[in-house]
């Protein structure tokens, strides 16, 4: 993948943030390398995490939209994807080969069960979650995709005629660095073109994009177990002293999950919805979820008032 630097740039910059005390998380793509690449990218990605010392690392799964480069790479032959099974593996040798201490989180939707643990310390247990993976469930169960949207509503008798999709920014600040305003500026533009794209469709009542399908049954039950999980607001913070009691937050919260309680936040429910509302619209950066959101940053649309 051209990322427009190598891994010895990578290992020389984190090493200056180690150096200097600043933490920062480790992403992890796996299917990057396609078909038949999947463990050399394992071990070499390893080999570069190993020299480093991140707070975390968080692995997700490649994902092919349609009109992209690689999409056109796939249809030219020239790339081919990796199947589900290798890409289970490929994360298992990843797992294997780490060394470093650090915290290990593959907790994204495209992950077909979600793993959490320590590093080195849990290495053995996480691949051995992934093994019993492979062992209850061959190629053809692993890509029984199921179109989460629709089949949820349909449970309630909603049905759609057709279904969009516009991507902005994805500020799932645990997970996605925000920092970086340019990168944030090209999503919203993309989200723009997309979303006017799309009126026009509306418009004409033309039929919806073909969305790619966004969940498996067997992930669709884990990532509901882990949803449950992480959404505790006990994993929710608050600095006190950069907090300014605006109660922005409170009267945000969709669930009203937070009260206003000697000037400062307090959650009042044992879970919320885990839209990171208050977090992102914190105007001063007072609240944290999982210890871990700041190092990423905050996002607001521009088009988005903060008290809206």
């Amino acid at each position: 993948m051209n990322k427009g630097y190598t891994s010895d740039v990578i290992v020389d910059q984190c090493k200056k943030m180690d150096e200097a005390g600043m933490p920062y998380i480790g992403n992890f793509l796996g299917g990057l390398g396609g078909h038949n690449y999947g463990l050399s990218h394992a071990r070499e990605s390893a080999r570069v995490i190993n020299q480093l010392k991140p707070a975390m690392i968080y692995a997700s799964e490649l994902t092919l939209f349609p009109d992209t480069p690689l999409s056109a790479e796939v249809d030219a032959g020239t790339f081919e994807e990796a199947t589900e099974l290798e890409r289970i593996q490929e994360l298992q040798e990843f797992i294997r080969c780490l060394t470093t201490e650090t915290i290990f989180r593959a907790e994204h939707v495209t992950i077909p069960v979600p793993i959490y643990g320590k590093v080195p310390q849990d290495n053995a247990k996480m691949i051995a979650k992934f093994k019993r993976t492979i062992d209850e469930n061959g190629e053809e169960n692993l890509r029984n995709y199921l179109s989460t949207a629709q089949k949820e509503f349909g449970k309630v008798g909603v049905h759609f005629d057709s279904l969009y999709a516009a991507r902005f920014v994805d500020n799932w600040s645990p997970m996605f660095y925000l920092k970086d305003k340019a990168k944030n500026r090209r999503a919203e533009m993309n989200g723009e073109a997309e979303t006017a794209e799309i009126a026009q469709r509306i418009v004409r009542r033309e039929v919806g994009h073909t969305l790619p399908d966004q969940m498996m049954a067997i992930t669709a039950h884990a990532a509901k177990m882990n949803y449950n999980r992480i959404r505790k607001t006990k994993l929710f913070t608050v600095n006190l002293k950069r907090c300014i009691s605006c109660g922005l937050c409170a009267r945000q919260c969709p669930l009203d999950a937070i009260e206003m309680q000697n000037n400062h936040p307090v959650w009042v429910k044992p879970t919320c919805t885990l839209c990171l509302g208050c977090f992102h619209r914190c105007p001063a950066s007072a609240i944290d979820y999982d210890g871990c959101s700041l190092i990423n940053g905050q996002y607001v649309n521009k088009n988005v008032k903060l008290d809206d």
